[in-house]
């Protein structure tokens, strides 16, 4: 057994310089991922669906992005007369996708359905309007 270990030692197969080394492996495995997500790259790019369009005054309701919302300057004068300071408040970058719907989960009571079927209809009420 002494003969084969000594030998399996001369030929390099235990030492850590080895192509079959913990680290060699990690850098194949690394080098791979970084290939695979550069070829990768180009097809998803080809198949990303082109960004929406900008939201027009029908599409705003309690469901659209709150980001959307604030980027008009009606639908963020119908929901400021609600809420004045969902806007201004220190956390919005952090909810801003999120529309008045999702975000009532996380407001622990402080917008309610009223707050939030006053807003739906003031932002469905642009529609209606030049």
């Amino acid at each position: 057994m002494s003969s084969s270990f000594a030998l399996t030692r001369s030929h390099g197969l235990l030492s850590s310089r080895t192509p079959f080394s913990k680290r060699s492996s990690m850098m194949r495995i690394a080098t791979g991922l970084v290939l695979a997500a550069l070829l990768a790259t180009p097809a998803l790019a080809q198949n990303a669906a082109p960004p929406p369009a900008a939201a027009s005054a029908s599409a705003f309701s309690a469901d659209t992005p709150l980001e959307a919302v604030v980027a008009n300057p009606a639908a963020k004068a119908a929901l400021d007369k609600t809420l004045p300071a969902l806007a201004k408040h220190p956390a919005f970058e952090q909810f801003k996708g999120m529309s008045l719907r999702e975000l009532q989960a996380y407001a622990e009571g402080q917008i309610t359905n009223e707050m939030i079927a006053k807003v739906d209809a003031d932002l469905k009420a642009l529609s209606t309007k030049p």
